[in-house]
This record gives C-alpha cells, sequence and structure tokens, in this order.
C-alpha cells in the first residue's frame, strides 16, 4: 500500500507538480513521512510492551531512533531545497550538505545497529 502510495504521489509530482525541471521533493517528503510514521509506531509498540528492559540494547530500537533522525532532518532538506535553488547555489548547497551529514551519521548508526544485533 505505501509503495503505491509513493508511486502515486511521485507521478502526480512528475506531472502536475514542479514537473521534471526541477528537484522532485514531494515524493521524498512523503516517503519519509511514512517511514516515521513506522519508527513511531514501533515506540508506540514499546511503550505499550513492556517485555524490553533495555532499550539500549534492542537493535529495532536503534534502527528506529536513527532513521527517526535521519528521515525528520533530510525530509526538512529536500522540502525547502527547491526554494533554495531558486535563492542561490550556496543555500541548495547548504541543503545538500545537511542531507549529506545526516547520511554519514545514519550509516554510522547502521553500523551500531549491527553491532548490536550480533551481540544480542
Amino acid at each position: 500500500m505505501a509503495v503505491g502510495i509513493l508511486l502515486l504521489v511521485s507521478i502526480f509530482d512528475a506531472t502536475l507538480g514542479v514537473g521534471i525541471t526541477q528537484m522532485n521533493s514531494m515524493p521524498r517528503m512523503v516517503e519519509s513521512a511514512l517511514v516515521i510514521s513506522i519508527a513511531i509506531l514501533y515506540f508506540y509498540k514499546v511503550a505499550n510492551d513492556l517485555s524490553i528492559t533495555y532499550l539500549d540494547r534492542d537493535p529495532v530500537f536503534l534502527l528506529s531512533c536513527g532513521l527517526l533522525i535521519f528521515k525528520s532532518g533530510s525530509a526538512m532538506s529536500w522540502g525547502i531545497f527547491n526554494d533554495a535553488l531558486a535563492e542561490s547555489y550556496d543555500a541548495a548547497r547548504m541543503c545538500v550538505a545537511i542531507i549529506l551529514v545526516l547520511n554519514t551519521l545514519f550509516n554510522v548508526s547502521l553500523v551500531y545497529v549491527l553491532k548490536r544485533a550480533v551481540n544480542r
């Protein structure tokens, strides 16, 4: 279902939205919103389950935290990218730099999650 929603938003944004001449940031923001909602649903499940004693040892919790930080920051940066590009190239570079830093931090968190999953 999420793939269908994302596909429809992508087609709509490419044809009737900003077109193909600008960065299609709307599908990226919708995808980030879907992933953030999945992470928040996992937090809700953990809060109601209470079977996990130490959350810092649960790899799925750590993955959800990393996804929440990465997707929220990158969605915000992609959301303002077209406006920043219209302003100046330097502002657009700052948006891309934020995305790259968040991507690097997310990859580091993935290594930490994998380390926790192997030690489990």
